[in-house]
């Protein structure tokens, strides 16, 4: 079915309107048919023009948006102004809708009741008002003591809690004797228990946090508080009361989803770790397996360094050379913490840009202590493991560890070396020493400093006192704040008469390290040497503290 529109010319309410009206399906269009109150018009509008096109309207001539055609009154719509008997007026298109130029108030129903009045303010003496202020009271002293325990002030952290958990309690009695219990806040509760728990712990007050811990723990409101059972675990470990500390972790573990993968191998971490205080190695070898079997770095997405260490540490205590060599393989096989290429990129970019290497962000700055800490870990496994990895020949155990590391960890492959040359020294094979000191020569310049350190200190034994001057220069002038370094030195100088000199660089060096004893000892010969016995009897008693039962102090 179509729809057209069909055109009616003739149809008309009066003979003289026969060129005016156009009607579709036969309803016309005269404006005076649809506004009763405007006055019927007698005489056709002038200047009409028909059109060809009955889909088109009629052409007005309008120019500037005024009409050319007159009327004698005849009311014309969204046309602008039209010219009647007394002129021209205004439109009036808008005025049915209720739209004038006088300010008046809106009110189309007529109700004449004015502006609405000012909404009233809440009384703040009301019960539920007063709640609410002691609760913001509550926020505040937990957030003032979170500060202070991270700004390192324990025992103003600890008053801040304890004053937290008074309020707060102030608080539930409040809203208890006002009929206001609905509005206890559980976890504002919570979180000034937990707070005032860590408080404790930090002072070193285990009492008192075990007790507040096993408040939140026992509390059925808290379905999820189950998970503290770690840190009262860590509490336990640190009161060396292994047993009850297996006994927590065991607890935290079995109310943990098995979702919570990362979570759990960090407590049969702990678990392995008490085991392995108490000397059960065989139950710490197992756990720290299983971790090491099932926290793969790809699945788990964190590096962990201390399980593989500790089973290092366990293997050493069996004496299973096999699979020690095999523990610290898998432990240099763990990816160091920001290792990714485009890490070691942005890397070279902060340090191309001076402002930015001035100014790292504490993201990286944490990135950078977890891989020396990482490294740490590396290398004190080496030292520990490199005489015992082949018991008929210590040698060939360092040269395995120091070919294993070159390649990802060339650094901590060098200080294995100078470690290998200072097990010949002790051995006083002291050709074997020099020739690995030696080879350093081309080296970095810390291990440079370190090398012609215990160069210096080599041929100062030999009494060959050039080489030794020699290279104590060289570890001076690669690293100014080394206090082994500069008692090499002072001892050049003691041996070849400077006494003053000398007893600078004694002072010197321990002005770097404060408990240098060979530096404190030699500043009590030279000062001896020179006549000035008080200082050096200050020395000596000094040093008779740091080593009260050695004869040469004595």
């Amino acid at each position: 079915m179509s729809f057209k529109p069909s055109f009616n010319f003739g149809s008309k309410n009066n003979s003289n309107e026969e060129d005016d009206e156009y009607s579709f399906g036969g309803s016309s269009l005269d404006p005076t048919s649809q506004f009763s109150h405007t006055q019927h018009l007698k005489q056709p509008l002038v200047g009409a023009q028909k059109v060809s096109n009955p889909y088109l309207p009629p052409q007005t001539g309008r120019i500037g948006g005024i009409t050319n055609r007159q009327s004698d009154g005849r009311l014309m719509t969204a046309q602008g102004t039209i010219i009647g008997k007394d002129g021209q007026r205004p439109m009036t298109s808008v005025r049915a809708v209720g739209y004038s130029s006088n300010k008046k108030s809106f009110d189309p129903l007529q109700q004449h009741r004015g502006p609405a009045p000012p909404l009233e303010e809440k009384s703040d003496s009301s019960p539920e008002e007063q709640a609410k202020k002691k609760e913001r009271k509550v926020h505040d002293l937990v957030e003032k003591s979170a500060a202070a325990a991270y700004n390192g002030d324990s025992v103003m952290a600890l008053e801040r809690a304890k004053e937290a958990g008074k309020k707060e309690k102030q608080l539930c009695k409040f809203r208890e004797k006002h009929g206001l219990s609905e509005g206890i806040n559980l976890d504002l509760t919570y979180s000034v228990c937990f707070n005032l728990a860590s408080m404790f712990h930090m002072n070193k007050m285990y009492g008192e946090a075990l007790n507040t811990y096993q408040l939140i723990v026992k509390n059925k409101q808290y379905p999820q508080a189950g998970r503290l059972r770690v840190n009262m675990g860590n509490i336990y470990y640190e009161q060396k009361k292994y047993a009850n500390a297996i006994k927590m972790y065991r607890m935290a573990m079995d109310q943990i989803p098995n979702t919570s993968k990362e979570i759990r191998f960090k407590i049969r971490r702990n678990i392995g770790v008490c085991s392995l205080r108490q000397g059960n190695f065989a139950d710490a070898i197992d756990n720290f397996e299983t971790v090491l079997e099932n926290a793969k770095p790809e699945d788990t997405g964190f590096s962990d360094f201390l399980t593989p260490f500790n089973l290092l540490v366990c293997y050493y205590a069996v004496g299973d050379s096999n699979k020690m060599k095999r523990t610290f393989t898998r432990l240099i096989s763990v990816p160091l913490p920001g290792s990714t290429d485009e890490d070691e990129e942005e890397e070279k970019s902060r340090e191309e840009d001076t402002h930015e290497h001035k100014e790292r962000d504490p993201l990286r700055v944490e990135v950078v202590k977890r891989q020396k800490s990482a490294k740490r870990l590396i290398l004190i496994g080496a030292k520990l493991i490199a005489p015992y990895i082949d018991p008929r020949e210590w040698v060939s155990g360092y040269e395995w560890l120091i070919e294993s590391l070159k390649q990802d960890y060339p650094v901590i492959a060098s200080e294995m070396e100078i470690k290998k040359a200072v097990t010949y020294l002790r051995m006083k094979q002291f050709d074997k020493a020099i020739e690995v000191f030696k080879s350093f020569e081309k080296k970095d310049h810390a291990l440079k400093a370190k090398a012609a350190t215990n160069l210096s200190f080599l041929y100062f034994l030999e009494q060959k006192n050039q080489l030794a001057d020699k290279y104590a220069n060289l570890a001076v002038r690669y690293d100014r704040y080394n206090a082994k370094a500069l008692v090499n030195k002072g001892n050049c100088l003691y041996a070849s008469g400077e006494y003053e000199k000398a007893k600078e660089l004694y002072l010197e060096s321990i002005g770097v390290e404060a408990d240098c004893v060979e530096a404190i000892y030699n500043l009590g010969l030279v000062n001896k040497k020179i006549g000035v016995l008080n200082e050096s009897l200050q020395a000596f008693e000094k040093l008779h503290t740091i080593v009260p039962d050695s004869p040469e102090v004595i």
